[in-house]
């Protein structure tokens, strides 16, 4: 993930973990949603040491998030699309099949 971006510290971490998957198709092509965290740029500006911040959660350092200002209040909610892999995907067969019934990017 870019640096700057909050989903490489929460997603991972949760979101990632959701058994609730939603896919559509696009162009032949298996395709997972994803929800990414993104803080609000204008905040950046709060957070002039982004290492640090980063750092802070990979370590989870509650003493030194206490010390940065809020921000889970600015986050913004991102939807991404990326392929799946097809031979991975439970019930790849049953799931290809149906999409096919429906719309593209439905």
């Amino acid at each position: 993930y870019a640096d700057g971006s909050v989903d490489r510290i929460i997603c991972n971490e949760l979101w990632s973990e959701l058994p609730t998957k939603l896919i559509l198709r696009k162009e032949g092509e298996i395709q997972e949603e994803q929800l990414r965290p993104n803080l609000s740029e204008h905040r950046l500006v709060d957070f002039p040491d982004w290492p640090q911040f980063v750092e802070a959660f990979d370590q989870k350092d509650i003493e030194t998030l206490k010390t940065l200002p809020n921000f889970l209040e600015d986050l913004v909610w991102e939807r991404e699309y990326h392929p799946v892999d097809a031979k991975a995907f439970p019930f790849r067969r049953t799931v290809s099949e149906f999409l096919k019934t429906i719309d593209e990017e439905v």
